[in-house]
């Protein structure tokens, strides 16, 4: 994806794996960010907003989210 000007939209790891996945298994996806731009927070009752919620909602297939981990 690309703005007005050429410029990549999306750049990074995670848009190079979606990339080769895409090549690799044959399908064609479209990056939707989600509505509150968050990767989701849980409510007490049980639903989810950002990208786990949309997720479960059956508004995206699959999210790619770039994360680390560190021990404490």
């Amino acid at each position: 994806m690309t703005d007005s000007g050429g410029m990549a939209l999306w750049e990074g790891y995670c848009i190079d794996l979606l990339k080769k996945l895409s090549e690799l298994m044959n399908f064609d996806y479209e990056i939707v960010p989600p509505a509150n731009g968050e990767f989701g927070k849980r409510y007490p009752n049980g639903t989810w907003d950002g990208m786990v919620g949309d997720l479960a909602m059956g508004v995206s297939t699959i999210f790619v989210y770039n994360s680390s981990l560190s021990k404490v």
